[in-house]
């Protein structure tokens, strides 16, 4: 007969309970020890570490200026011309007013004499003009004393007349032909009196519209003279000339830029400052800077928006009497204080920063034989140190160099220091 056999569950359990351990330790694996396409092996030595250490962080950014004159004057050549002859050199401090620079330009000189020559015909016709009209008046003048001699006589003669008619002394035919002479002399001094009135209305027309061309002449005439002055170039203000380098013989454009007349006494500073901090930065902040191991004062004046191979400019002011030493392109480095200082956990600033945004980091293991990218939150930052928000313990170690080449990958596999 058949033997029942009992079964058990031991058999199934045990599987089962293999299953879980492989499935732990592959997971484990995966988390602890990823792909090697995802591993790099690095020497040591060229690595750089940070610690996070607690400490005050310094809310400033340091900056590198250019000492600029507060106030600029550019020359650009108002009129063209060849440079014939030069009183100044670059750098020499002018008086308002003084010569610098002589142009010759015939073109200008021509239209000069052909303004001059055009005005001068012009104010020719209008006394000319003036002078007929004066005859004119004079004219009618003398004919109208004539034509009133005449009517004044034949008046009489009618008074005299008319007596000697009514006494059959003169006959009445001779007095009516006086009327009538007096009669045509008194149409004439109406006639005489119109003509001259048209007379005078035009020629007052005809010389107000010779006045307005010959005004338009003179304007003419004084523009081309000055074009002419201009072919002088004066200093228009006191100052060190700069950037002014002409030569003798030289043509020079119109509207070209041939110098500068800087502030000699009074100076600004202009900085370059990285586009990460262009929210940062405020008018009024805060700037110190060592010059001559003396510390000066200035604030932000103006602030650039244009952003330029990742910088943009600001200019900055001195709180009072700047240096009377300073040099124009003179580098000067300083501190521009962002925010206040507090205490806040911190690494080091290190290449890598540039490389991940602060967004991650390679965190050194216990026992420094690799590293493992990890998130972060990283805050404000300076020269030396960067603020730690979230993401890293006191103590902990990171990679601070360079992270070229390892941005795809998720640990450093770190040979012997």
């Amino acid at each position: 007969m058949d033997t029942v056999i009992q079964k058990t569950n031991d058999g199934r359990k045990k599987l089962i309970v293999v299953a879980i351990v492989l499935i732990i330790a592959v997971s484990l694996y995966k988390l602890f020890v990823p792909e090697s396409s995802r591993t790099v092996d690095v020497e040591g030595e060229v690595l750089s570490l940070s610690q996070v250490i607690e400490g005050n962080f310094d809310d400033r950014v340091t900056i590198r200026a250019n000492v600029q004159p507060l106030e600029s004057l550019y020359l650009d050549a108002i009129e063209g011309g060849r440079v014939e002859d030069i009183y100044v050199e670059d750098g020499e401090l002018v008086e308002e007013g003084q010569l610098m620079l002589v142009l010759s330009n015939p073109a200008v000189q021509i239209s000069v004499i052909r303004s001059d020559a055009d005005t001068t015909q012009q104010l020719n016709n209008i006394r000319t003009l003036e002078l007929q009209l004066e005859q004119n008046r004079l004219s009618h003048k003398k004919n109208l004393i004539d034509i009133n001699y005449q009517i004044r006589r034949l008046r009489k003669k009618l008074e005299r007349s008319l007596p000697l008619v009514k006494d059959n002394v003169l006959m009445k035919a001779d007095l009516e032909d006086t009327q009538i002479e007096l009669d045509w002399y008194v149409s004439q001094r109406e006639v005489t009196l119109e003509s001259q009135q048209n007379d005078i209305e035009m020629q007052e027309v005809q010389i107000g519209q010779l006045k307005k061309a010959s005004e338009q002449l003179e304007k003419n005439l004084a523009m081309a003279r000055k074009n002419l002055e201009n072919l002088s170039v004066k200093a228009p203000r006191s100052g060190r000339l700069t950037s002014f380098e002409l030569k003798k013989g030289q043509a020079v454009g119109v509207g070209v830029r041939i110098g500068q007349i800087d502030d000699p006494l009074q100076f600004k500073l202009v900085a370059d400052i990285g586009e990460f901090y262009l929210e940062r930065v405020h008018v009024n902040q805060k700037v110190e800077v060592t010059i001559n191991d003396k510390v000066h004062q200035l604030y932000v004046a103006k602030i650039y928006p244009q952003v330029t191979n990742n910088t943009f400019k600001v200019d900055l002011k001195f709180d009072g009497e700047s240096p009377a030493d300073f040099r124009r392109g003179q580098t000067v480095i300083g501190n521009l204080q962002l925010g206040e200082s507090t205490s806040a956990n911190l690494i080091e600033y290190g290449s890598f920063y540039q490389e991940t945004g602060g967004n991650w980091v390679f965190v050194l293991s216990d026992d420094g034989t690799y590293a493992t990218k990890r998130k972060v939150q990283l805050g404000r930052h300076n020269s030396k140190y960067i603020e730690v928000l979230n993401g890293l313990e006191l103590g902990e170690f990171i990679v601070s160099s360079s992270y070229s080449g390892y941005e795809d990958k998720d640990v450093l596999e770190i040979n012997s220091r």
